[in-house]
């Protein structure tokens, strides 16, 4: 899980260097490729995972993304609000 985890973690900080590319002179390619190559590998390690290792595994993962994703979204709704000028 944590090779999984390692891997989405890496092509999201890759994303976020595409978004601020700009500041730090770096070249799209390499950065799209970054991407494409942890995305790919992930999904080679998960089908892996979930066919022949431990399908619990890939199981725990795609909760703990989709709650992770959900407590993001509750923050960020909550802290929307809270910092609106009224």
């Amino acid at each position: 899980m944590a090779s999984l985890a390692f891997l989405l973690v890496y092509a999201a900080v890759t994303y976020g260097h595409i978004r601020v590319r700009k500041q730090t002179g770096a070249k799209l390619w390499p950065l799209w490729a970054a991407i494409i190559i942890n995305l790919s590998l992930f999904i080679t390690l998960f089908t892996n995972v979930i066919e022949e290792t431990a399908p619990g595994s890939a199981i725990a993962l795609v909760s703990a993304l989709i709650g992770s994703f959900a407590v993001e979204a509750i923050a960020r709704n909550y802290f929307r609000n809270k910092l609106k000028p009224h």
